[in-house]
């Protein structure tokens, strides 16, 4: 998936971003999640520029990849967009 950040948003260090590419591993029995790969970017004129990246690329074209056995899974703060669509998606009509 691909999340915009309207009005941007910051890393802990303090760098603003505008989108992430994600694959998150959401357990919506126990309401946590994890991440399999993030990468965020922001604009630089006309091009995007990675600004940070955590985990395995691959598991973004092939989600079928990642073993969730190796994932370190955890609540997301409340409110943050990870929360918002772990409740999304876990209340949501796939469920």
């Amino acid at each position: 998936m691909r999340l915009y950040e309207f009005g941007g948003a910051q890393l802990a260090d303090g760098r603003h971003f505008d989108a992430r590419d994600a694959v998150w591993v959401i357990d919506c029995e126990r309401k946590l999640g994890a991440v399999a790969f993030e990468r965020a970017f922001a604009r630089e004129g006309d091009q995007n520029q990675a600004v940070q990246s955590i985990g395995d690329e691959k598991a973004f074209a092939d989600p079928s990849i990642v073993d969730v056995d190796k994932l370190t899974f955890g609540q997301a703060a409340t409110g943050s967009m990870q929360a918002r669509f772990g409740d999304a998606l876990c209340d949501g009509p796939l469920r």
